[in-house]
């Protein structure tokens, strides 16, 4: 528990360390493991070239020993191997003379006749018969990290013999320009390579993190959204009792329960009442909403006959449009129609939503529900009038939480909503699905289709 109040309160910064640490880690073994991998790399190509310059050296040793003591011919066929070969850069015949080795042929002129007293000319000596050394160089004194025109080269050294005797040491320098070049080229392609790598490596991470965010705040907006249903839901039902009292007695107050009321007293009784209503519907809505999105709502689907429970919400809708002036009717096939695995009130409350809403916004002419069976095996429930209607952009938020068509004619027109949005919620739940079709200025036509039961 300690640990998790720990984690709970350093949060942010525990996130930041963390992104930090997978910043700069991740890239860091990736450019190791490239390095180790060029470094071997480059140790395999050296192995390779050693045992490659020594190779030539066995077969240039023969050829050495045969025409030692002609040391003119000896020169002219060095200078001519030299020559011919650009990666050839010197060869040099050396004659051991005590503990000192001097040149008596060599295809570069300043050498000729000096005398060398070092470890590679002794190391070269002391080989076996046919074998012979090979190591890597960069300048003359073999000190100096790069040679004048920057090549890299081998220098391979193999003892000469005369019959059993050795007599002295064969030695020449290889050029790896061109090996060299390539690898660098590789070396290089690989580093551009690598830092592409990283660089989406980085980027990847930077948006690991920031996903990271993303969930934290999805998180902490799921809690906050339990939190408010569970508010809604709390606050409604403490609601629904005060309301229910308040309607109940504006309502024994107009029936004259309490005595005979004067006329400034009714208004204020009727304004009380129409205020409670409207503070119920609003609670209920408010409750449906809670139970759909917290998956809650009930629903007890049977086989139902769908024409009298239109026909009843239909007379008791014909006072409010009466009201209005408006004609409410209906329009059956005069065929049996067949029966629908729905809920019957839940079917009522959608069926009381879209009807009277039809009636709401509706001035003048008449509201038609009309049941239509089609070739798809649907029934379609189809409530039609003649009112405000709505353009696109209107139809395509119509079922949207809290959304009212808003503009001059329905601003008087009270309403909360959330009415379409449970209609639709609780439609779908049953099985079905609402479409509407409506032209600004003439009229919706809401239509709800369910399965039909099979026989």
């Amino acid at each position: 528990m300690k640990f998790d109040n720990f984690f709970e309160k350093n949060r942010e910064v525990l996130q930041l360390l963390y992104g930090v640490f997978l910043i700069v880690m991740i890239p860091m073994l990736i450019l190791y493991n490239a390095v180790f991998i060029i470094k071997n790399y480059n140790k395999s190509i050296d192995v390779s070239l050693r045992k490659h310059a020594v190779s030539i050296g066995r077969a240039l040793i023969p050829y050495v020993e045969e025409n030692f003591d002609d040391k003119e011919t000896l020169n002219k066929k060095i200078l001519a191997l030299t020559e011919s070969n650009p990666e050839l850069l010197e060869i040099s015949i050396a004659v051991k003379e005590s503990d000192k080795y001097t040149i008596v042929a060599s295809s570069n002129e300043e050498e000729k006749e000096k005398t060398y007293n070092n470890v590679f000319y002794q190391l070269s000596y002391n080989q076996q018969i046919n074998d012979g050394i090979a190591n890597s160089s960069f300048s003359k004194d073999r000190e100096d990290a790069f040679s004048g025109d920057g090549e890299r080269y081998w220098e391979v050294g193999m003892p000469i013999q005369d019959g059993e005797t050795k007599i002295g040491v064969f030695s020449m320098k290889i050029s790896s320009k061109i090996i060299d070049d390539l690898t660098q080229e590789n070396r290089n392609r690989s580093f551009y390579l690598l830092f592409g790598e990283v660089v989406v490596v980085i980027l990847f991470l930077l948006l690991a993190v920031r996903f990271w965010d993303y969930v934290l705040l999805y998180k902490k907006i799921k809690e906050a959204d339990q939190m408010k249903d569970e508010f809604i839901s709390i606050a409604s039902h403490e609601l629904r009792t005060p309301v229910t009292g308040i309607k109940g007695y504006s309502s024994m107050m107009l029936d004259g329960s309490f005595g005979e009321l004067n006329e400034k007293i009714k208004e204020g009784a009727k304004m009380i009442k129409g205020a409670s209503e409207r503070l119920g519907v609003l609670v209920d809505d408010l409750l449906n909403v809670s139970r759909i999105e917290q998956g809650r709502m009930s629903f007890d689907k049977k086989e139902t006959d769908v024409k009298p429970i239109i026909e009843g919400i239909v007379d008791e809708l014909n006072i409010q449009a009466k009201e209005k002036n408006l004609e409410l009717k209906t329009a059956f096939p005069e065929d049996d129609l067949p029966k629908l695995n729905i809920d019957t009130e839940r079917l009522k409350q959608v069926l009381v939503n879209l009807i009277g809403n039809s009636i709401k916004y509706t001035e003048k002419g008449s509201v038609i529900v009309s049941i239509e069976l089609g070739s798809d095996n649907l029934m379609s429930i189809k409530i039609k009038d003649t009112g405000i209607g709505m353009n696109e952009e209107e139809r395509k938020r119509l079922f949207q939480k809290f959304y009212r068509v808003q503009n001059e004619k329905t601003q008087k027109i009270v309403g909360t909503g959330l009415g379409l949005w449970i209609t639709k919620k609780i439609t779908e739940a049953m099985g079905g699905k609402i479409i509407v079709d409506s032209i600004k200025g003439t009229g919706t036509e809401i239509s709800i289709k369910f399965p039909i039961i099979k026989k």
